[in-house]
């Protein structure tokens, strides 16, 4: 699925992380952060801080609806798309 012109510019890419089986969302994405060297046990927050991981587990993103979620979090740029979860430079 392509992001389209969202983020035409992949400079401030830090890590395409492609999600693993059966792995949540929500862990996928901690994941990312862990492979973009990102310390996510360091912060002040935490990942259900800046966004519901129950509610991100819920979004059926095994269907063939094309679909996306981008949010900050941690100083970072988070968008989310069926199967990879990338990681931007922060807003």
């Amino acid at each position: 699925m392509g992001i389209g012109p969202l983020f035409e510019d992949e400079s401030s890419l830090l890590v395409a992380y492609s999600l693993d089986g059966d792995e949540s969302m929500s862990e996928a994405t901690v994941e990312a952060f862990i492979a973009a060297n990102v310390d996510v046990f360091d912060r002040e927050t935490t990942l259900h801080d800046w966004i519901d991981p129950d509610a991100l587990d819920r979004l059926d993103w095994r269907s063939d609806r094309p679909m996306y979620l981008l949010f900050p979090l941690w100083d970072h740029l988070v968008l989310v798309t069926p199967g990879k979860v990338r990681i931007y430079t922060g807003p």
